[in-house]
């Protein structure tokens, strides 16, 4: 087990504000890299968020806190009705208690880039969890706001997190992929 010296993420964000777009990206990169390794390796995290992201002092991050994670047998036929997550990370079919399977770590993704990008998840201005919820599985678009200067680029990823139909959803192999985590700023 490597010593992640710097805490998480979420305390990075408490103690210095929102993470600049290009810190953003590198650290979506790396954990997109940890959640392709699970997928393939038919595990989903289920808790994906910046408190559950650690970084070292070389600016490296992994992911921690594996208590939610579930192993499956199969990536096709992985499916799980069991919830697990914090409200305002959590896909709309977990919260429905549909089948789910690794893509809601991607839902989750999106919300912790909005963290990284503002210094809260989406919804963070809402009362109790329960409008958190009601709100997710409303199907409307996700309700977030990002600073000025973060490009569209940033907001195309985030978007393509929060795809509702869980089968367009992309994979962490494809965000890998995306001009977020390919393109220099």
């Amino acid at each position: 087990m490597e010593y992640m010296d710097c805490g998480s993420l979420r305390d990075e964000i408490k103690r210095f504000g929102p993470i600049r777009e290009i810190l953003a990206r590198k650290y979506t990169r790396m954990v997109l890299e940890g959640l392709s390794f699970l997928h393939r390796n038919t595990i989903v995290h289920r808790d994906i968020k910046g408190a559950n992201i650690l970084k070292d002092s070389q600016g490296n991050v992994k992911l921690s806190d594996f208590g939610s994670a579930k192993h499956i047998k199969t990536l096709q036929s992985a499916m799980s009705t069991k919830f697990a997550g914090t409200a305002p990370y959590i896909a709309p079919e977990v919260i429905r208690g549909k089948k789910y399977h690794y893509k809601a770590d991607i839902w989750s993704l999106g919300s912790t880039v909005v963290e990284f990008l503002t210094g809260h998840p989406p919804y963070h201005q809402l009362e109790n969890a329960v409008s958190v919820i009601y709100r997710i599985v409303s199907d409307q678009k996700v309700d977030y706001t990002l600073p000025s200067e973060v490009t569209e680029t940033a907001r195309q990823f985030i978007d393509a997190c929060f795809t509702h139909a869980l089968e367009q959803r992309p994979d962490a192999d494809s965000l890998l992929r995306h001009r977020f985590c390919t393109e220099a700023l």
